[in-house]
C-alpha cells in the first residue's frame, strides 16, 4: 500500500508521538503533565493554568499544542490540618501537518498530599491520572496513490483504502508522586510519574493494534534567595519513552519587587535560557503580578533539523492564576509551596 506524502506526514508524526510525546520548553505551566501527584499543592485554592506552542512555523502546517488546566484543594484539612486531598482536569489539543491531524487528551486528576511537619512547609504527594484521548484527521486533505492518474491529482477519485480509519480513541491512566519544601531563602520541588500504564492501543488501520508506550518523567527544581532583590531558579525535566529520552535545563535569574511573602502583593521577574539537549535551545522570560504570572519563550533549533526551519524552532506562551475559593475553608494555616 503506498500512501503520498501529505499521508507519509500524519503517519510519521503518529510514530514520533508514540516514540517521544509531545514535548515542551515551559513544562512548569502544565504541572499535571509533570505529575499528577501535583493537583492541589499551591499557595491559594484553585490555580489554573495555559500554555500554548506553536512549532516549526516556517512549515505551511505548524504543530500547535494547547494545554489548559484547572486544579482545586478538594478537601484541605480533612482529619487534620497537614492533608490535602486535591483534584485536577486538563485538556490538552494537538494539531498538526497538512491533513490536520488531531488529538485531544482530556484527563482527571486526583492526589493526596501530606505535610510532615509542624511548620507545614514539607509535602509528600500521590496522584492518579485518568484520561481519554481521541485521534483524527481530515481525509479530504490526504492524497492517496488510486488517486494519482499520470501526473496528475484527481481527488474525486475515491482513495481505495479499507483498512485505513479516520478516527480513533483510547483510555489512559497515570500515576507519579511528588516532593515539595519552601524555606525562608530556598524552595525544593521534584516528582516521578508514569503515563499510559495501562497498555492502550492506539492506530488508525482497522487491523492495527499498536501499544502506546509507557512515558516516565522526572523534575526537579530549586529557586534560592540571595537577599531580597535577587535570586535564581534552576530546573530539569527528565522524560524518557519507549527507548527515547529528553533532557530539558532550565537556569532563571529573578528580581524581586514588592512583599516577598505575601502573593498578592509578590512581584517577580524572572530571565533566563532553557536548554534542551541535542535539540534546542530556548530564551525565557516570566513576569509574576501578585496572583497571575505570565511567561514567554521562544526556541531556536540547534540539531540537524535546523536546516528545514532555518534554526527557527517554537514559540510558547504560559499563564497561571492563582484564586481563592468563595467557600469558606475550615483550615486557615496557608500552604507552604513553591510557587511555580
Amino acid at each position: 500500500m503506498r500512501i503520498l506524502i501529505s499521508i507519509i506526514i500524519f503517519i510519521s508524526y503518529n510514530l514520533i508521538v508514540n516514540a517521544q510525546e509531545r514535548h515542551s520548553t515551559q513544562y512548569f505551566f502544565s504541572p499535571l503533565s509533570l505529575s499528577p501527584a501535583n493537583a492541589g499543592v499551591h499557595e491559594k485554592d484553585m490555580r489554573f493554568n495555559v500554555l500554548y506552542r506553536d512549532q516549526w512555523a516556517k512549515i505551511t502546517n505548524p504543530y500547535r499544542t494547547t494545554a489548559i488546566s484547572a486544579e482545586s484543594k478538594l478537601l484541605q484539612g480533612f482529619l487534620n490540618s497537614r492533608n490535602i486531598l486535591g483534584i485536577g482536569v486538563q485538556l490538552i489539543n494537538d494539531q498538526a501537518g497538512g491533513v490536520d491531524l488531531t488529538q485531544n487528551d482530556i484527563s482527571a486528576s486526583l492526589a493526596y498530599s501530606r505535610s510532615f511537619d509542624k511548620k507545614q512547609r514539607t509535602y509528600i504527594g500521590l496522584g492518579f491520572d485518568f484520561g481519554y484521548i481521541t485521534e483524527s484527521f481530515d481525509q479530504s486533505k490526504a492524497i492517496f496513490d488510486n488517486q494519482i492518474v499520470g501526473s496528475q491529482i484527481n481527488t474525486n477519485l475515491s482513495s481505495g483504502e479499507t483498512t485505513l480509519s479516520f478516527n480513533n480513541s483510547y483510555f489512559d491512566v497515570g500515576l507519579g508522586v511528588s516532593f515539595s519544601y519552601s524555606g525562608d531563602k530556598f524552595n525544593f520541588y521534584s516528582g516521578l510519574s508514569s503515563y499510559h500504564i495501562n497498555k492502550p492501543s492506539s492506530s488508525f488501520l482497522s487491523e492495527g493494534d499498536y501499544t502506546v508506550p509507557r512515558l516516565d518523567r522526572m523534575y526537579v527544581g530549586f529557586d534560592y534567595l540571595f537577599n531580597k532583590q535577587f535570586g535564581t531558579t534552576l530546573r530539569s525535566v527528565y522524560s524518557m519513552q519507549n527507548g527515547q529520552s529528553e533532557i530539558l535545563v532550565e537556569a532563571l535569574i529573578a528580581l524581586y519587587f514588592g512583599h516577598l511573602f505575601n502573593i498578592d502583593n509578590h512581584r517577580t521577574l524572572k530571565i533566563g535560557t532553557v536548554m534542551r539537549l541535542n535539540d534546542a535551545q530556548a530564551l525565557v522570560m516570566r513576569y509574576d503580578f501578585g496572583a497571575l504570572s505570565f511567561s514567554f519563550s521562544y526556541d531556536f533549533t540547534v540539531s540537524t533539523l535546523n536546516r528545514a526551519n532555518q534554526s527557527q524552532g517554537a514559540l510558547e506562551i504560559g499563564l497561571s492564576y492563582l484564586i481563592d475559593s468563595p467557600l469558606p475553608s475550615k483550615n486557615n494555616h496557608p500552604v507552604q509551596c513553591p510557587r511555580w
